[in-house]
């Protein structure tokens, strides 16, 4: 089985949440308690372990298929692109080839009126 990937694609959503953003919120424990640091603090910390600096979020509307949808859209298109980058490749070693087999054959009559002393008139 002769298999490859021919397009690649992802969706980013627009909305962007930046760790600023949550110097207003509340950050719990795991028993509900308030944790005792600023936030500041423990979004720095937060930062530092995951390497996070902002979320995306999806616009409230849009379900993960349609996102899924988004993404494939641009694969598809990535793979026909890829498919017209191939076939102009092709094109153009298929017209190289060409030129070298006429030119190979321009060369061979050359060597055989060489040959037999044949004058091109």
């Amino acid at each position: 089985m002769n298999i490859k990937i021919t397009g690649t694609g992802s969706y980013i959503p627009g909305t962007i949440e930046k760790n600023e953003n949550f110097n207003s919120h509340h950050f719990l424990n795991t028993d509900g308690s308030p944790i005792n640091s600023e936030n500041t603090v423990i979004i720095e910390k937060f930062k530092a372990i995951t390497g996070i600096h902002e979320r995306r979020y999806a616009e409230e509307h849009l379900t993960s298929s349609d996102l899924g949808f988004f993404a494939a859209e641009k694969a598809i298109s990535d793979a026909k692109q890829k498919d017209i980058d191939d076939q102009k490749k092709i094109d153009e070693e298929k017209i190289e080839n060409d030129k070298k087999l006429e030119q190979k054959r321009l060369d061979d009559i050359d060597a055989i009126q060489k040959e037999y002393k044949i004058k091109n008139e």
